[in-house]
């Protein structure tokens, strides 16, 4: 029996379960990775980090659209970092009516040290792969990423 050949829409359907199934991977590696940095914070906590840190001084409301939150959650998220001296609030120097959100160096030292125990963990992951599947993954993900607009470190501000 002859098997038609695949379109574009069943790569693309299976290519979205796979990538399905390794968010729920990754996300528990996020999870572990955040929850092992010296400072208490969450993964949104840490997201807005991320976002500072690669993007550079944000105004709440931009924070809040990057989140995908409204204004009040992504203030309080803010309010919560600057208790904890990762965040600083400043004039914004467009509009000094405005406030802007700046991560300070303890901020970006958080970021950093959640970053290496991620690298770590994924480290070990594709360490179990085959060489040929590794560099499959560099190459899907590296066009991913750029699909889903995701800076990659090197390409981070800070």
């Amino acid at each position: 029996m002859t098997r038609s050949p695949r379109t574009r829409e069943d790569l693309e359907s299976d290519a979205a379960d796979a990538v399905l199934t390794a968010s729920r991977a990754l996300l528990a590696v996020a999870l572990r990775s955040v929850q092992s940095a010296s400072v208490d914070v969450t993964v949104a906590q840490h997201r807005v980090l991320v976002i500072l840190a690669s993007q550079g001084p944000q105004s709440v409301g931009d924070l809040a659209t990057h989140l995908g939150v409204d204004q009040s959650n992504a203030s309080r998220h803010c309010t919560r970092l600057h208790r904890a001296a990762l965040v600083d609030r400043r004039p914004s120097p467009d509009d000094g009516r405005a406030v802007e959100i700046a991560i300070t160096r303890a901020g970006a030292a958080v970021v950093a040290e959640v970053t290496a125990a991620r690298h770590a963990e994924i480290t070990t992951v594709l360490s179990q792969m085959e060489s040929a599947d590794v560099d499959a993954t560099v190459r899907g993900l590296t066009a991913f990423n750029a699909a889903a607009e995701e800076l990659s470190d090197d390409a981070w501000l800070t």
